[in-house]
């Protein structure tokens, strides 16, 4: 699992590549609208072949 503080524009590419890469991640950050908007962008921009999961949890 990696953990990834910050759902700004760096921690939701980190979370993105990450995710694409197979690994669970944990993305969290101070403003709960940060991680939702990061989550939704990376939901967003997965390529359609790509196995990644749209359900990063939010801590």
């Amino acid at each position: 699992m990696i953990g990834i503080v910050g759902a700004g524009a760096m921690g939701q590419g980190i979370a993105q590549i990450a995710a694409l890469a197979g690994h669970e991640v944990r993305l969290m950050d101070i403003d709960a609208a940060a991680c939702d908007r990061a989550i939704a962008a990376i939901s967003a921009d997965k390529p359609a072949s790509a196995n990644c999961r749209a359900d990063l949890p939010r801590v």
